[in-house]
């Protein structure tokens, strides 16, 4: 899992999507998923986001695992 060390530190600058989404996927399955809860993601300016990372954002709305959305 990533800590907020890490991400204060700019260690994970540079990281790919892969190794970005991967720990964000980990964290909903075993967080969230045994409690039944979800995660909300509130972006404010993000009619100042690029077209990339409006994609980014649905591809990780849409994680699954068991063919269980992780996210809603």
């Amino acid at each position: 899992m990533v800590s907020v060390d890490e991400i204060r530190s700019g260690r994970l600058r540079g990281s790919s999507r892969t190794d970005l989404s991967y720990p964000l996927g980990t964290m909903f399955s075993r967080l969230l998923q045994p409690l039944k809860a979800f995660a909300v993601v509130m972006i404010d300016e993000a009619h100042n986001l690029t077209t990339d990372l409006l994609e980014e954002i649905r591809i990780l709305s849409d994680l699954e695992k068991n063919r269980q959305k992780l996210s809603r």
